[in-house]
């Protein structure tokens, strides 16, 4: 790969040769020329205040994604509301940018960082808070978004308060997903309270400002 690619990262081209490793080496060089094709209409992201406080759209939900300290695997924290989650506001896809902002912001070029995407699937007083089946078609594209253009980059994705039916449509989705993804992904059912679970992969005062108070029943 470095033969095909000589100008670009070496630590990059590790994760794509590793994350297809298993196919052979031309799958790796295949997955990076896509992955450049997509990177030549979606630049690294610069403007730093802006990756989680975008200036557009003008509607777009502020805090709906927030970022906060390590996780207890030491991977960098971002969490989603997911009582925020709003499609008509940019579509889909505007919050899979926010996602890949939160990537490029956390983990520049040339460096071995990760994330875990903590996605909050309860009601809360004041957000809007679509049904949870909403958030799968979200969770699909970023799950995807991230197999395809960030292999390696994520650490974990944990979707809490998960209730029974969506869990399952989850699964479905799963099912269709690479095998490396599906198994950074842990679904957590639960109802309106903090499950305890959760406390497994994070400590309270790791959670960014803005979501602690929507965590207070800590471990």
């Amino acid at each position: 790969m470095t033969a095909a690619f000589p100008d670009s990262p070496a630590e990059e081209l590790l994760r794509f040769a590793t994350a297809h490793r298993k196919k052979g080496a031309g799958a790796g060089i295949e997955a990076y020329h896509a992955y450049k094709a997509w990177r030549a209409t979606f630049p690294y992201f610069v403007h730093d205040p802006e990756v989680f406080y975008p200036l557009e759209p003008a509607n777009f939900p502020r805090d709906w994604l927030s970022f906060g300290g390590l996780a207890k695997d030491g991977s960098s924290v971002v969490v989603c509301a997911g009582g925020m989650y709003d499609a008509s506001t940019g579509g889909i896809q505007t919050y899979v940018d926010r996602c890949c902002h939160a990537i490029d912001h956390l983990c520049p070029p040339g460096t071995n960082g990760q994330i875990s995407l903590f996605v909050d699937c309860r009601a809360q007083p004041g957000m809007l808070n679509p049904p949870a089946s909403q958030l799968v078609s979200f969770f699909r594209d970023v799950a995807n978004t991230c197999a395809a253009n960030y292999p390696g980059r994520l650490s974990k994705i944990i979707l809490y308060t998960v209730p029974w039916f969506v869990a399952g449509l989850i699964n479905l989705i799963m099912k269709m997903l690479p095998k490396d993804m599906v198994e950074k992904i842990t679904i957590i059912g639960g109802g309106k309270e903090v499950p305890k679970k959760l406390w497994d992969h994070i400590d309270f005062d790791q959670l960014p400002e803005f979501n602690k108070k929507y965590h207070k029943s800590k471990k």
